[in-house]
């Protein structure tokens, strides 16, 4: 017999469901960064983010080649490593942090 126990209000929260509790920050400030051109990519353009798909996972780099131009990726990049070294030492307004390879 399982016993009774109190639960808590339980709220799943990822794609445009977390953009959204990010307090007020309008999803065309965020980027999108995934490596499903089903799943990611989509998102980004239906919040309109900036879409940036990386290879190191699901798709390769041909993977958003049969898309049309609006249904493409912004931005296409090898990895995160190399996102990370994009947008080293630029200026990222509301991130008080260094932007750094870990």
């Amino acid at each position: 017999m399982l016993a009774r126990r109190r639960v808590k209000r339980v709220m799943v929260l990822g794609g445009e469901g977390l953009a959204a509790r990010l307090g007020g920050v309008p999803l065309s400030s965020l980027a999108v960064v995934g490596d499903d051109p089903l799943l990611e990519v989509p998102m980004a353009h239906r919040g309109e983010a900036l879409a940036i798909a990386v290879d190191t996972g699901l798709a390769g780099a041909d993977a958003y080649d049969h898309l049309p131009d609006g249904k493409r990726p912004h931005l296409h990049v090898r990895g995160v490593d190399e996102l990370l070294s994009l947008v080293a030492g630029l200026p990222l307004p509301g991130f008080h942090g260094p932007v750094s390879r870990a």
